[in-house]
């Protein structure tokens, strides 16, 4: 395979399933078929892109159910990859998963959660509020008891027109617990690709612009609270990584995503992946590959919007806006 394309691409997020123990209402994971991603298409990821530098093991499902998650993070630290994860956090108190955690020197754990008060967050997610705070409590714990900063904890919020009061209360627990991964907010996601699978309910969730400048407001009034936070983990890397400022993505730069079925595509918001793929791992030419995101980076360059990304918060502002820097 030609690796040129291949040395471009140093992030890599990983899904490790699409199977989920919780329930919630805006992951199209739900409607997607339940399957794994092989351990030897892991692997073969790794080899494909020889100078990843960092993964994020997530996508559409828990990560934790994957019954290789800590061997195939252990091939990974083995080959000098930084890892990161997002997780329910309802599996964190399950044996060995925190040792693991932090034997594996992993950068980052973000715990994903939307409401604190226990009846919402069993409404939204399906799960226990209880049983995922204390599980966030004992993961810190213990990585403070063995004198380590690795991994640091924090928040992955999507925010929900229901819940955008309850910012406020996931900013103090996150005080509360001595988290110190920082709290990354998206609002419900609006690409056609999510909202054709949301219910009748959850449409209803999708923000107002009204409750998109009041949650702009929590969210100001939050960092003033939490105060910097060290540019730890996959997406702070990701975001932060020097290059192209103007009508780009970072993913179109330095990065891709691995469906668990072993599908590439841009990167993972885009869901038809059959659609938009850029193969199997392993199977295209990374000259195939490489033609394929130019071409993407190309018409964000002219200001137009390629058709797997649109709705996308990174994309659209690109939209009608030549890059003349270019």
């Amino acid at each position: 395979m030609d690796s040129q394309d291949g040395h471009q691409v140093e992030f890599v997020q990983i899904e490790p399933t699409t199977r989920c123990n919780f329930i919630c209402g805006f992951c199209c994971g739900r409607k997607m078929p339940m399957r794994s991603i092989a351990f030897d298409t892991f692997c073969r990821t790794l080899d494909v892109f020889p100078k990843v530098r960092h993964i994020e093991l997530q996508g559409e499902g828990e990560p934790l159910l994957h019954g290789d998650f800590f061997k195939m993070a252990r091939y990974a630290k083995e080959k000098g990859v930084k890892l990161s994860i997002i997780t329910n956090g309802s599996l964190l108190r399950k044996t060995d998963v925190i040792p693991q955690l932090i034997e594996l020197n992993f950068e980052k754990v973000a715990v994903s959660v939307e409401s604190t008060n226990p009846r919402e967050f069993k409404r939204i997610r399906g799960g226990v509020f209880e049983e995922v705070a204390a599980g966030i409590e004992e993961l810190i714990g213990e990585r403070n008891r063995r004198g380590l900063s690795r991994p640091v904890v924090g928040f992955a919020v999507t925010v929900l027109e229901s819940t955008v009061e309850a910012y406020p209360e996931i900013v103090a627990l996150y005080q509360k617990l001595g988290m110190d991964g920082g709290i990354t907010t998206q609002l419900l996601q609006c690409m056609e690709s999510y909202v054709k699978t949301y219910e009748p309910a959850m449409l209803k969730e999708l923000v107002s612009e009204e409750s998109a400048l009041r949650f702009k407001q929590l969210r100001e009034k939050g960092k003033e609270v939490i105060g910097p936070t060290a540019k730890v983990g996959f997406y702070r890397e990701l975001y932060d990584y020097p290059g192209p400022k103007r009508n780009t993505c970072p993913w179109l730069e330095k990065g891709v995503y691995v469906a668990a079925d072993g599908e590439m595509s841009p990167c993972p918001k885009i869901k038809e992946s059959k659609s938009h793929s850029y193969g199997y791992v392993g199977a295209p030419s990374l000259a195939s590959m490489a033609a394929t995101r130019n071409c993407m980076r190309g018409q964000l360059l002219r200001g137009e919007v390629p058709s797997s990304c649109a709705g996308c918060p990174e994309a659209e502002p690109c939209r009608g806006r030549p890059d003349s820097s270019n």
